[in-house]
């Protein structure tokens, strides 16, 4: 039942950050309070890595202790603008806000935990992809 309700959060936040249209705006803070409330498995764990007295780092792991989100702070301005995406403890896909204005703009779609399999961009930062590479497609 837990795996389950878990699966089901990590699908909702999937739906969140992929969304069912083309505009998408992500809200940053709304993914990290979104972890903070995913129930079961492990507490979150946080680190403040610069000692700034900000979280920089933060992962939720399920019962079993697969990670199932990791998010991250890498210009130490108190938002979250990296995050992983977690399936059967593999990362699935990554979503960056590359310009710091706290919503994403790059989503990277990942196979097997390794292989990039697409990403797409958001070029101007109008929440509207602008750019999408696909890997691994047969050329016609």
């Amino acid at each position: 039942m837990e795996k389950r309700y878990l699966l089901f959060t990590v699908f909702f936040l999937f739906t969140l950050s992929v969304g069912f249209c083309e505009n998408r705006v992500l809200d940053c803070n709304a993914i990290t309070r979104q972890m903070e409330k995913i129930e079961g498995g492990k507490p979150v764990d946080s680190y403040d890595s610069n000692g700034d007295g900000k979280v920089d780092f933060m992962e939720k792991q399920n019962k079993e202790g697969e990670k199932i989100m990791e998010i991250f702070d890498f210009n130490h301005d108190g938002t979250m603008d990296d995050f992983y995406f977690y399936s059967d403890g593999i990362i699935s896909l990554r979503e960056i806000d590359s310009n710091f204005d706290k919503k994403v703009d790059i989503w990277v779609y990942i196979k097997d935990g390794s292989y990039i399999t697409k990403y797409e961009r958001d070029l101007d930062f109008n929440g509207t992809i602008d750019q999408v590479k696909v890997f691994g497609e047969k050329k016609k």
